[in-house]
């Protein structure tokens, strides 16, 4: 019910749901929502495929770096493949992020940086900012 929700962020919680209760069926459902939800949807869908359990994951999160490597995601997603990629600790998708990884222009320092500039959520980064104590930002900030 929450993934027919009219707000986004309740169907982006609607799929985090789902992934705990039909893992496999969460997979497809993912791959529905990168082709036509919006940005928070399919930012909480590669972060379910990224913690999925199921092998058919890491062909969804290939086809998306395949998809990033042509120039043909979204900017504000690109981060987030960026970090499935490397949480998967799947060979191909290893490979992928290496020729992504390749592609920055190695004689500009902040190019690694690149994929922060579109995307994220300012309410959370709000709070890490504030209240986690570990990266303590208010206190030089």
């Amino acid at each position: 019910m929450a993934m027919k929700d009219k707000n986004a962020l309740v169907r982006a919680k609607g799929l985090q749901l789902l992934a705990g209760l039909h893992p496999r069926e969460v997979v497809q459902a993912c791959a529905r929502v990168l082709e036509e939800g919006a940005v928070v949807e399919k930012q909480r869908a590669i972060s379910v495929l990224a913690d999925s359990r199921e092998p058919s994951a890491d062909e969804v999160l290939r086809g998306w770096m395949e998809r990033l490597l042509a120039g043909k995601t979204p900017a504000e997603i690109r981060l987030d493949l960026v970090e499935a990629s490397r949480r998967r600790k799947n060979p191909a998708l290893a490979a992928l992020l290496a020729r992504y990884e390749s592609t920055r222009s190695p004689g500009d320092p902040t190019a690694r940086w690149r994929d922060v500039l579109a995307g994220g959520d300012a309410e959370a980064g709000r709070a890490i900012f504030r209240d986690k104590a570990e990266v303590n930002c208010v206190k030089c900030h």
